[in-house]
């Protein structure tokens, strides 16, 4: 759900049982009386055996506002991938729902990961994105490129570039711009960022 935090959520993850795992959470509303308000749903399940892995989610979770309905945010996704060894390839395929006011957005995702050397990685995805008859049936393509350099096995330099185009009329917005004025003016935005990664 874009990274947003979940209140006062449970969680279950299975174990592994031959490959395949499971979970579940529930983030309580904690809105007094009303049990079902405000509150996240969300399900997911995954399969791994050997080279081939692959994983399904669903989510929902509902936003209060004062004197209104509850706006809740639906998505589900299926992934996939293979590893050829050196080379990583993925595909996604997710939908995103407003059920409010019934506005949605299917995309498509392909993508490959290519480990040059033990300290170099290039990637490259291509998206598909469409909306509903809510949203114009707008489209829009989206095109990246990372490369990462590793410093250590926790520390990552990284570059990466995206291109999004829309269809005439509709105006570009690369998510995770979050910048509320980094709509684009046009059908088509650009961005290249470039940072450093550590795990802990």
């Amino acid at each position: 759900m874009a990274g947003a935090t979940v209140g006062n959520p449970v969680k279950y993850q299975s174990p592994k049982f031959g490959g395949f795992s499971f979970g579940g959470l529930y983030g309580f509303g904690g809105i007094s009386g009303a049990f079902g308000r405000g509150n996240t749903v969300s399900a997911g399940a995954s399969y791994t055996n050997g080279a081939f892995g692959m994983a399904a989610a669903s989510t929902e979770a509902k936003y209060v506002e004062d004197g209104e309905p509850d706006v809740g945010i639906r998505n589900w996704g299926v992934g996939a991938h293979y590893d050829f060894g050196k080379v990583m390839a993925t595909l996604l395929v997710t939908t995103v729902r407003n059920t409010c006011n019934g506005g949605a957005i299917a995309q498509a995702e392909v993508g490959a990961n290519w480990l040059l050397a033990p300290a170099w990685a290039i990637g490259a995805d291509y998206m598909y994105m469409k909306g509903n008859a809510y949203l114009d049936n707008n489209h829009a393509q989206q095109i990246t490129a990372i490369v990462d350099y590793f410093l250590s096995r926790r520390t990552v330099v990284c570059g990466e570039t995206v291109y999004l185009r829309t269809n005439a009329g509709a105006q570009a917005l690369i998510s995770g711009v979050l910048d509320p004025d980094g709509t684009s003016s046009g059908p088509n935005q650009f961005i290249a960022c470039v940072g450093v990664q550590t795990r802990f």
